[in-house]
Parts: C-alpha cells; sequence; structure tokens
C-alpha cells in the first residue's frame, strides 16, 4: 500500500491528493483543474504519479493537460511528437490535449498531422487548430475546406479562430448543397460575425 505522502506535495491537499488517487473520471478531472489553477506547489510530481497508476482515458488526458498548463515543455514535445505515431487513437489523443492546452507553440506539429487521408485525425486536428486560436493556422484550415477535407470540422474550427479572412470561404460553404456543411458555414459566419 502506498503511503499517503508519498502520493502528496506541499501545496495539495488531502481530499485533492485523495480524488487524484482514486482515478475516478469526473472527479479527477475536476480535482485536476482545481490543483492546477491554483497552482499549488508538487501538483506536476502529484499528477506524474497519477500518470503511473491506471486511469479512465479522461483522467489520463486531464492529467497530461495539467502537466502542461504547467509548462512542462518536455511533456509537450512528447505529446506533439505523438501525432507522428502510427495509431491512430494516439495521433487524435495528442491533438486534442494539444487543443486543450491552447500552446501555440505546436502549430507546426499539428500542421504537419493534417497531411493524412484519416477522417478522424483530421477532425482532431483541425478542432485543435481552431481552438489555439493561432492566425498562421489559418491557410491551413481554409486548404482542408476547399480540398473538401473535414469540412464541417474545418468550418467551425474557422468560427472559433475568428479571423474575418476566412469569411469568403465559408460564405462559399454556405450555399453548399450539403446541407450540413451549410449549417457549420453559416455557424462559423455567425461567430465571426458576434467578435
Amino acid at each position: 500500500m502506498t503511503d499517503r505522502a508519498d502520493d502528496r506535495a506541499d501545496g495539495v491537499d488531502d481530499r485533492d491528493a485523495e480524488q487524484l488517487r482514486s482515478g475516478d473520471g469526473d472527479a479527477f478531472v475536476a480535482t485536476v483543474g482545481r490543483v492546477v489553477a491554483r497552482r499549488a506547489p508538487g501538483t506536476v510530481g502529484v499528477l506524474r504519479a497519477a500518470l503511473g497508476r491506471p486511469l479512465q482515458p479522461v483522467a489520463r488526458r486531464a492529467a497530461i493537460t495539467g502537466i502542461l498548463r504547467l509548462g512542462e515543455d518536455a511533456l509537450l514535445r512528447e505529446v506533439a511528437h505523438a501525432l507522428r505515431h502510427d495509431d491512430v487513437a494516439v495521433v487524435i489523443g495528442a491533438a486534442r490535449i494539444l487543443g486543450d492546452v491552447g500552446d501555440r507553440r505546436a502549430v507546426p506539429n499539428l500542421v504537419e498531422a493534417l497531411r493524412t487521408d484519416d477522417e478522424a485525425v483530421g477532425d482532431a486536428v483541425l478542432s485543435a487548430l481552431g481552438r489555439l486560436g493561432d492566425p498562421a493556422a489559418l491557410p491551413w484550415i481554409v486548404a482542408a475546406a476547399e480540398h473538401g477535407f473535414c469540412v464541417e470540422t474545418a468550418c467551425h474550427a474557422l468560427g472559433v479562430l475568428g479571423d474575418a479572412r476566412a469569411e469568403p470561404i465559408l460564405r462559399r460553404l454556405r450555399d453548399d448543397s450539403r446541407r450540413r456543411v451549410a449549417l457549420a458555414a453559416a455557424r462559423a459566419l455567425a461567430a465571426l460575425q458576434e467578435r
């Protein structure tokens, strides 16, 4: 049995440490959010210890995201490198984490990951690019939409990105014969106009 002090570090209280040991998805995610927001000393160590135990996927993602939000550049490079993995699930997970973290340094890695025919990967990468909010991603998201690759997600990403230069492609796609694409483009345009 692990000693409680081994899983805890100064700054992470007993209740939070217990939740982080439990690995329970929702409680774990909420606790990660609290301790990361407080930037409690020792949080990175506690989250790394949690990653050494079996966790539900949502809890694992929250722990990795929390560590990255606390500025762990080595792990950021590791996650960005995972975008090149052969396993589609690994690539999708990495893209989602990078979108959650919001570190624009990941844009070049995400753009490189767009060189795929896999729509699930394309959806995850385009979504992450939109969430990062970096105008440098605009040409790549527009290119995906223009080439018919994950068009709905590309429209959504353009709306989230919020760059007015996306209006011409979104106006064209708003008149697309595919109802879902037209609706996604209309929503993205509305999001742009709200800004």
